[in-house]
């Protein structure tokens, strides 16, 4: 249900960060969905992939810290 994920989010616009829409009508499965955002992921800095199904209260915040301690 793709249409639920950009009417919450939207533009992006209140969030303050960049969100690019990936639709697969045919699902290409992890990789495929990342290597097929692959052009947006060459422009340096950190990225992250969540999945979009998942309810987590990871601290995003202290994950990125200790990757890039390591």
């Amino acid at each position: 249900m793709p249409e639920q994920i950009r009417d919450y989010f939207g533009d992006r616009a209140r969030w303050s960060v960049e969100i690019i829409y990936s639709h697969e009508p045919e699902l290409f499965g992890t990789a495929g969905g990342i290597k097929k955002m692959e052009q947006f992921l060459h422009r340096g800095g950190l990225f992250l992939v969540q999945y979009g199904d998942v309810l987590t209260d990871q601290n995003l915040t202290e994950m990125v810290m200790r990757h890039c301690e390591r």
